[in-house]
């Protein structure tokens, strides 16, 4: 259920991020570290954030517990996902990212359910029975989503300090 829920967010996402061709940059990106650096956030051609520069491959293969492959980036219009997957598809995390404030993480959060997290972006809301955490940070919005092997639930302090990580590099 759960990996059917996780694919129709990464579609709806991808559906509302696909306009003319013109408007639909598909990149595949990698963003490189250094131990212990952190990664600063990037920008796509038309100036919105590229969503792989929020999160690591290191980060990405730690939840995951197996390198994943070339992350898939999706940017269009200000709207992006980044999605670093294991290759037998058993697994993944994701990141969209959008502008907004406040009232737009209220509106993407009202039917997620789970908790309040303190001391993550200016407000964040975590639920590990569905792997996510929605966090607003200044004038950006972003949800994490991580599906591991098996539909098995995500713990709390994961998601916390992804999204942690996430809000750090805005």
């Amino acid at each position: 259920m759960r990996r059917v829920a996780f694919a129709a967010i990464a579609l709806a996402l991808v559906a509302a991020c696909s306009g003319g061709a013109d408007d639909d940059d598909t990149t595949s990106a990698e963003t490189t570290t250094t131990e212990g650096a952190e990664a600063a956030p990037t920008t796509a051609s038309d100036g919105s954030l590229d969503p792989c520069s929020l999160i690591t491959a290191e980060e990405a293969e730690d939840v995951l517990g197996a390198e994943p492959g070339e992350p898939t980036n999706v940017n269009a219009g200000g709207v992006g996902a980044c999605t670093y997957r294991l290759e037998d598809g058993s697994a993944a995390v994701q990141i969209n990212v959008e502008p907004g404030d406040a009232s737009v993480f209220e509106s993407r959060t009202a039917q997620m359910g789970g908790g309040s997290v303190d001391g993550v972006g200016d407000q964040a809301q975590v639920n590990g029975t569905i792997g996510q955490i929605a966090v607003v940070q200044d004038d950006v919005v972003f949800a994490i989503f991580v599906m591991l092997p098996g539909g098995a639930d995500v713990d709390h302090a994961t998601l916390t300090d992804l999204g942690g990580a996430a809000a750090g590099r805005l």
